[in-house]
């Protein structure tokens, strides 16, 4: 039997990591979840309580948002996956990635059963087929600062600000560019749902993604779609529109209302009626009941 691989990216809102543990818990699902080294949830235990789904969690990697630790624990996660896989004799067909502020929005065997009837199609999102200069910058230069805690304090911001954009100007002028000539760059969303077979060439391309997106900006928007749409996976997407239509990825995440938008009790109709697998973003202290009542209607 052919079985889901759900990879989880946690730091905080454990009250919704262990509900979204419970609601993935089933014969044809595994989790491998990746909790940020400094993060304070340890119990580890009442993560592993499950019926049939076996649970493996990693603390291995300081998380910084816009670094590329984003991206090694995104290939950790796969790598954990696949060697499991191949040490237990699982055979995986879809590896699905998602954060531990993520809820599924479908009871767990739709969820299986949508794609199992999509077998081979990749969902990774777009948000369009031209990149204006703001997002090439991302990969063209070095990035040195990104792994530096300091950069997200409100005091430093500015003093960061201004030292990556003296960096950037400093690298035009020396003529650095790290874009690898005939490749064709693309961006999107992180998360996404994807086949054993393109996990498979992620990790097959692990030292050239190393090599490329090391000291880079927001890389791990960037680096799945470009390894895609530069392959024979392609064609295997299942909505190649290119169009920022987050169907193609079949999360629920609203830009209009927020950055993104994090859902509250108001939305659960909205969020019960729409034809998304998951949605993002929720935050346990800002509203419970929504993640009480997706439990409790899931369940």
């Amino acid at each position: 039997m052919e079985k889901q691989a759900f990879l989880i990216i946690a730091h905080n809102n454990f009250e919704i990591l262990e509900k979204v543990i419970k609601l993935l818990d089933n014969k044809s699902v595994d989790i491998f979840i990746h909790i940020d080294k400094k993060s304070q949830i340890n119990n580890f235990d009442i993560l592993k309580n499950t019926k049939f789904s076996k649970v493996l969690i990693s603390k291995e990697i300081d998380a910084n948002w816009g670094a590329f630790s984003l991206i090694k624990i995104e290939l950790l996660l796969l790598e954990n996956a696949l060697k499991y896989a191949k040490k237990s004799n699982v055979k995986y067909s879809y590896f699905h990635l998602i954060s531990g502020v993520d809820m599924p929005i479908k009871p767990i065997d739709e969820i299986c059963q949508f794609f199992k009837q999509n077998k081979g199609k990749e969902f990774v999102h777009f948000c369009g087929k031209e990149l204006d200069e703001k997002v090439i910058n991302r990969f063209k230069y070095y990035h040195f600062l990104e792994e530096k805690k300091w950069k997200r304090n409100s005091k430093l911001q500015y003093f960061y600000k201004a030292v990556n954009k003296i960096g950037i100007l400093l690298q035009k002028i020396m003529g650095i560019n790290r874009c690898e000539k005939g490749i064709q760059y693309q961006y999107g969303s992180q998360w996404f749902s994807i086949t054993r077979q393109f996990a498979e060439y992620i990790l097959e391309n692990k030292t050239k993604i190393e090599h490329n997106y090391n000291y880079t900006y927001c890389c791990d928007e960037i680096f799945i779609q470009t390894l895609l749409i530069n392959s024979e996976f392609k064609n295997n997407l299942y909505l190649p529109t290119y169009d920022n239509n987050y169907a193609q990825c079949q999360r629920y995440i609203d830009w209009t209302r927020g950055n993104p938008y994090t859902f509250r009790k108001e939305d659960f109709e909205d969020l019960m009626k729409s034809n998304y697998m998951f949605a993002r973003k929720f935050d346990y202290k800002l509203d419970s009941e929504i993640i009480e009542k997706i439990y409790y209607e899931l369940r």
